[in-house]
């Protein structure tokens, strides 16, 4: 269950020190504006979840996968034999933390990604708005070059 725990708040804590990391050196080289911090903070996390978004999904399904032991005598996780897939004990508590995690981490990258690109077509129209959005969602749009 720990190390489930672990797992899974390991990318809302790192989130949070970048974001204090990016305010103080944003303050430290002078000029400072929460709107360059909500910029490099928005891109820096992003390319950060987007890095290890596969492994932590696959760690938030790790409850959910069981299975079924010889004689029709109940359900395993595939992750640790030594837990019953019954939603009681250890499992259960897994399953809330897993279940956490979609809310708290999952869906709100996917919300992000989904809110970017959906408003990308809109903010190119806009010389200021496009270097924002751009600035913000880099991690997203230049990660790719139509050469490749």
């Amino acid at each position: 269950v720990s190390n489930l725990a672990y797992q899974q708040g390991t990318a809302p804590l790192g989130a949070a020190y970048i974001s204090v990391w990016v305010f103080f050196r944003c303050l430290y080289k002078g000029g400072f504006s929460w709107e360059e911090v909500k910029r490099k903070s928005l891109n820096s996390i992003g390319a950060i979840f987007q890095l290890f978004f596969v492994s932590i999904f696959i760690s938030m399904l790790s409850p959910f996968i069981c299975y079924e032991h010889p004689g029709n005598n109940g359900y395993s996780m595939s992750k640790d034999p030594a837990v019953l897939c019954n939603n009681k004990g250890d499992h259960g508590t897994m399953v809330v933390v897993s279940c956490l995690a979609l809310i708290i981490v999952i869906l709100p990258y996917l919300s992000m990604i989904l809110y970017a690109t959906a408003r990308y077509k809109k903010a190119m129209q806009v010389p200021t708005k496009a270097t924002r959005h751009l600035q913000m969602f880099r991690f997203l749009f230049f990660r790719y070059t139509p050469a490749a």
